[in-house]
């Protein structure tokens, strides 16, 4: 029946069929790794089996997965409700399990006559009757499962279905190799950017807290980062930067001014003087001309009463003190990588018993003011929020949360770009 298939010959049984796919365990292992089982729809792989049923004119296409007990649909088309809505079933209704052990296509032109399918189920509880199914291969040779059409009719599969049916499938099979791709790259880019944006330390007399969110291109590393130490002389050390673009480039960059900076504050020195020769750094390191980054040193005396800052094109920091807020006075320098021989100085502010810094990267404030509109959010909206939470009582982490919630419920989507942002609150 098609492509010379003769079922009648094939001596394997249906329970023989389902306990040699439940037993190979080096595709088991492979169907695990893939990341696929039991995650929710994704349009990529449901325009491949809208675009299945619609080219062999069938009610149903499917793109299952079986594993030792079940197969599960990573897409389907046409199911019957509870079943769509299940997305699995147990391996009584298999027909894919068949295509799997025999790692071939598999035709059935009326699934009532075949005696290897007769007592499927999903004849009588589906309305199968016809099943055309190709392999779903890996690189390596695994079968995880099938590309399959179904009708509720007796029909004779051609060679031409054949041929739609496993360029579906080599074009599912692509789709999962870009996504384990993507996975694998969105991993490596959560372990590096958990090295930009570390937990925070504990510090002396004083708490910290971070929110960190990334942009809406979320498989792409950002170039957020900052530093947090405590320094030989109990004073309290921070370090907010936001390098351009993002990507590997951006991350690698944004990590050489990181670990710069911790060096930098291993030797007594104004912070305009670390300033100068991160700038140094950043020439040396920057990828290309274009990619710069600012950056904002302040340094919390060990008494906690003063606080020292130096910026590098970064936004102010905002002192909250007594319940207001207010953004701070800052000589502001040019951003890291810009300006060889650039000048920076630092300037000495005071701080009330309880007082608290934010520090924030630009992610912040500028996402839309509201969804669809061409207006930024801008500073003084978010400076607005900030004060009604803080009038409301709101502190610590959950400060940060508001803040960071209000930005993103006002963009109406993420937040384009990465955002960071730092309390310190003394004690």
């Amino acid at each position: 029946m098609g492509l010379g298939l003769d079922l009648d010959a094939i001596a394997l049984s249906a329970p023989a069929a389902s306990a040699a796919v439940r037993t190979d365990r080096d595709r088991l292992r492979a169907l695990d790794a893939v990341g696929l089982l039991d995650t929710p729809i994704e349009d990529v792989f449901d325009r491949l089996t809208e675009s299945g049923a619609a080219a062999l004119g069938v009610p149903i296409a499917l793109i299952s997965l079986v594993t030792d007990d079940r197969q599960f649909f990573k897409s389907q088309c046409g199911l019957p409700g509870p079943v769509a809505e299940a997305r699995e079933t147990r391996l009584s209704h298999s027909f894919c399990q068949h295509v799997v052990h025999d790692r071939a296509p598999l035709l059935i032109g009326d699934a009532r006559l075949e005696p290897r399918v007769a007592t499927n189920l999903a004849i009588g509880e589906l309305g199968v009757i016809a099943y055309a199914g190709v392999p779903l291969t890996t690189a390596e040779g695994h079968v995880l499962g099938s590309f399959c059409a179904l009708d509720h009719e007796p029909r004779e599969w051609s060679p031409r279905d054949v041929t739609i049916l496993e360029s579906l499938a080599a074009a599912t099979m692509a789709v999962v190799g870009m996504r384990a791709e993507a996975l694998a790259s969105a991993d490596i880019g959560r372990r590096l950017q958990a090295a930009l944006v570390p937990e925070p330390p504990r510090l002396e007399r004083a708490a910290l807290e971070v929110a960190y969110r990334p942009g809406e291109q979320r498989l792409l590393v950002g170039g957020d980062f900052y530093v947090c130490s405590t320094l030989a002389d109990g004073s309290a050390g921070l370090l907010i930067g936001d390098v351009t673009g993002h990507g590997p480039e951006a991350a690698a960059f944004a990590a050489s001014l990181r670990s710069a900076w911790a060096a930098l504050l291993l030797t007594p020195a104004p912070l305009e003087e670390h300033m100068r020769r991160l700038n140094q750094v950043a020439f040396d390191r920057q990828p290309s001309p274009e990619m710069f980054a600012t950056a904002l040193a302040c340094t919390v005396a060990a008494d906690r009463r003063s606080l020292q800052t130096c910026s590098a094109g970064h936004p102010s920091p905002l002192l909250i003190e007594a319940g207001e807020i207010h953004e701070a006075a800052v000589s502001v320098g040019p951003p890291l990588g810009v300006v060889e021989g650039g000048r920076w100085t630092h300037g000495v502010l005071p701080l009330v018993p309880q007082a608290a810094v934010l520090l924030y990267t630009d992610g912040l404030i500028e996402g839309r003011a509201a969804r669809d509109s061409p207006q930024r959010l801008g500073f003084e909206r978010v400076l607005s929020e900030l004060r009604a939470q803080v009038h409301r009582g709101t502190r610590g982490a959950e400060l940060l949360d508001a803040i960071v919630g209000y930005a993103t419920r006002a963009h109406g989507a993420p937040l384009p770009d990465d955002v960071a942002v730092l309390l310190l609150t003394l004690h």
